[in-house]
């Protein structure tokens, strides 16, 4: 399955809410993604500029985009960046397929 790696960041009230129900929010990022045939690689907190990330298969970036819409739709979100994630072998293979293109730049 595709994997994928989402920051979000916090709305100001969603922190005053954790302080005073302080339960474990990965649970729950758990359910969402499971409910739309994925599942929850792992989840950190971080201190910085994001608040956190979420690391999650689904079946295919349709999937990952409903999963996404209903996380970000329960107004607790300011922000959500995502990234598809891809192994290694999955950029070579990429790369050699590249270099039988025509119109290639010039090696460098």
């Amino acid at each position: 399955m595709p994997l994928y790696l989402s920051t979000f960041t916090y709305e100001p009230r969603t922190w005053a809410k954790l302080i005073y129900d302080s339960s474990n929010r990965r649970e729950g990022v758990r359910e969402t993604v499971e409910a739309v045939g994925g599942s929850l690689r792992d989840f950190w907190y971080t201190m910085g500029d994001q608040d956190g990330y979420v690391m999650f298969e689904c079946p295919d970036d349709q999937a990952a985009m409903t999963f996404l819409s209903v996380s970000y739709s329960r107004g607790n979100l300011r922000s959500i960046k995502t990234s598809k994630l891809f192994t290694v072998e999955e950029m070579v293979s990429s790369l050699e397929a590249a270099g039988e293109l025509p119109n290639l730049p010039e090696r460098p």
